[in-house]
C-alpha cells in the first residue's frame, strides 16, 4: 500500500525538480551589459619575458624539494608589464 503512494510523491518531486531547471534556464533573463555597449576580451599566455631569469638549481637544492617538485631550473613567476593599444 505504501508503495503507490511513494510512486506517486516521488514523481510529483522529480516533476518540481525538472520544471525548477527548466524555468531557471530560461526565463530569467540575463544580460551582462546594456545591448548599444561592446566588449573587448583579450586572453594573453605568458605573452612577455620573466622579470628575473631562471635559475638552475644544485643537487642538494633538488633533493631539497618533494619528489613532484623537481625541477632543475627554478623560474619565478613574474613577467615584464604588457601593453596593448586597442
Amino acid at each position: 500500500m505504501r508503495k503507490p503512494l511513494q510512486l506517486v510523491v516521488q514523481l510529483i518531486a522529480y516533476t518540481a525538480f525538472a520544471g525548477a531547471i527548466v524555468y531557471f534556464s530560461q526565463a530569467p533573463a540575463y544580460h551582462y551589459r546594456s545591448a548599444d555597449l561592446a566588449a573587448v576580451k583579450v586572453s594573453i599566455s605568458h605573452a612577455t619575458q620573466h622579470v628575473e631569469p631562471c635559475i638552475t638549481l644544485t643537487p642538494e637544492e633538488i633533493a631539497a624539494l618533494a619528489p613532484n617538485m623537481r625541477n632543475t631550473l627554478s623560474c619565478a613567476r613574474e613577467r615584464q608589464p604588457l601593453q596593448m593599444e586597442v
